[in-house]
């Protein structure tokens, strides 16, 4: 059987390229492997010194872990789901 780690976090204030709006994200990643919460903090606070879509966050995040990641955010009323696999 294998096992299957569900990390799930807030990240708040990470600004939009187009409109400099802070955006809030729900973030999930799910992977076969430990990944510690340090390292996930660490990444998102990285994340933050910087614009960037939602889009490309969830492709940076699934690179950076490799594992699965499920991002939600809302900007300007508008509900964004964004998941990939690596």
């Amino acid at each position: 059987m294998k096992t299957k780690h569900v990390y799930d976090l807030v990240v708040k204030d990470v600004e939009c390229p187009v409109d400099g709006e802070k955006i809030k994200y729900e973030v999930t990643l799910e992977s076969s492997q430990k990944i510690l919460v340090e390292d996930i903090l660490e990444f998102f606070d990285t994340i933050k010194t910087h614009p960037i879509f939602q889009e490309d966050l969830v492709s940076a995040t699934v690179n950076h872990f490799g594992c699965e990641v499920i991002i939600n955010g809302e900007h300007s009323g508008v509900s964004i789901w964004s998941s990939q696999k690596p």
